[in-house]
Formats: structure tokens, sequence, C-alpha cells
């Protein structure tokens, strides 16, 4: 089964495999996931990334893509925040997958961060994260 993404009904509480867009968002806690940020015409679109599939499949290049293809045109920014080095450990099979994603976005600043709960908000024309 595919990585599918579904909208989040709260774009301040995006949880796993979800994608949301607002001026501010916020995820739920990350324990070993990532959130990817990015910015266009003053609104934030952020998806929250689990390791694995609703299947349990692996965050795979086939997944980056769905991600990547998800996030809007002409977006002029990115931030991956979150368990970074957690991703890129290949033992945790998410390190190919990873590596595409990360290729594939514009302009992109990593957070690589410990377990925590963490958001972004516009702050001078970038993207700035936030952190509860």
């Amino acid at each position: 089964m595919p990585y599918i993404l579904n909208n989040a009904p709260n774009p301040m509480a995006i949880a796993e495999r979800e994608i949301g867009v607002a001026a501010e968002i916020q995820f739920t806690a990350f324990t070993s996931c990532i959130g990817v940020v990015v910015l266009l015409n003053g609104s934030l679109t952020a998806v929250h990334l689990a390791l694995t599939a609703a299947d349990g499949g692996a965050f795979d290049v086939a997944a980056a893509n769905v991600v990547l293809a998800a996030l809007p045109a002409g977006y002029t920014s990115s931030i991956v925040i979150g368990s970074i080095p957690y991703w890129e450990n290949p033992v945790n099979g998410a390190a190919v997958g990873y590596a595409a994603l990360t290729a594939g976005l514009i302009n992109s600043t990593l957070y690589p961060l410990a377990n925590g709960t963490y958001g972004a908000e516009i702050d001078g024309g970038v993207i700035t994260p936030t952190f509860v």
C-alpha cells in the first residue's frame, strides 16, 4: 500500500501522515517522526512524516515522491524538523527515502532535534521553527 497523506482537520495538531496549511502550524508530538514545512505566498504547508506507511511499509523513495508531489508548486523555502538522525540511520529503514525527500526539497534548512512537539510560523518572510 502506498504512503497516504490525509488532510489535517486542525493545522495546530497535524498528526502522523497528515498535511496541513495555515500561517502557523504545529505537529502532534514527535518520537521518531520528522516534519516538512514549506512556504508559499505567506502560507505554510506542513507534513508530519512517520517512518512507516499505515500498512507498516517503510518510508521509501515512492513515499518521498508522494510527499514531494503534495507540496505546493512554486514554494520558496522549506525546513525539515525532528528526528533527522534517526531517519538518516540505515538500520531504521527510511534512509534511502529520506535522502530522496531532502534531495527534492527547495532551499531547505534542517533542524535535527530530539523527541518533542514542534511547529512553525512565518517571521519576517521566513519559516521559523517553534517549540512547545
